[in-house]
């Protein structure tokens, strides 16, 4: 049975960084620890550029961690050709910790989301999980997450009106804490109950980990499960 936790979050399309390096260590003074993870498909990778400064995106389901100098920064999201997708300006207060999360919400739409958190890791026999839903046009839609095996009924519910923009409200961040194992993520119409998008992984126990609700570059409803932390 998964328990729901309340979080203060603050969340806003924006990222920051700059004076980047890469990232392994603790904040220094004037200096901020950002996240940035890709939750896009395979091969899905744009061009990320900070300050002018080009950045490599991880992998699907990768994390960059970075030491930022703070202050004030613009990040822009580019396709092959050159052309802005997406771009946002942002200010990192010094000794802050920042995620970001780029993510498709329709086939030919990127975004992003910056998602802060107290980041309290659960015990090593648990985990927590963060469901995001950041898919465009996705109608009334539940949320579920359970383990493998399990019965899809009310102790899997993470919400019933699963609503866009879900899990990056700064009053409840949509966490839930389980048991580690192969869990599954659902998204099913409130309407039929019809199964419109599912995705499952590990989650080891310790570990924080999102799931998230996104557009394939075909514009299909997909689950995408990854680490936090």
């Amino acid at each position: 049975m998964i328990a729901h936790l309340a979080r203060r979050v603050g969340v806003a399309l924006a990222f920051a960084l700059a004076g980047c390096t890469d990232a392994t260590g603790a904040n220094g003074p004037g200096m901020a620890e950002l996240s940035l993870f890709n939750a896009l498909a395979d091969g899905d990778i744009p061009l990320v550029k900070l300050d002018g400064v080009r950045l490599t995106l991880p992998a699907s389901g990768g994390k960059l961690s970075l030491s930022v100098s703070a202050g004030p920064h613009h990040l822009e999201l580019r396709n092959g050709a050159g052309a802005v997708l997406a771009t946002t300006d942002f200010a990192a207060p010094s000794g802050t910790s920042e995620s970001l999360m780029i993510v498709r919400p329709g086939a030919m739409v990127l975004r992003m989301l910056v998602l802060r958190d107290t980041a309290s890791l659960p015990a090593p026999t648990a985990i927590k999980v963060r469901t995001i839903h950041a898919a465009d046009d996705s109608g009334a839609l539940r949320g579920w997450l359970r383990i493998n095996g399990t019965p899809r009924d009310g102790s899997a519910l993470v919400s019933d009106q699963f609503d866009e923009g879900f899990g990056t409200d700064g009053r409840f961040a949509g966490y839930a804490m389980d048991a580690p194992g192969f869990h599954l993520a659902t998204a099913t119409s409130r309407a039929t109950d019809e199964v419109l998008a599912e995705g499952g992984k590990h989650l080891a126990g310790g570990h924080i980990w999102f799931a998230v609700l996104v557009r394939s570059v075909d514009g299909a409803l997909e689950f995408r499960l990854f680490r936090d932390k």
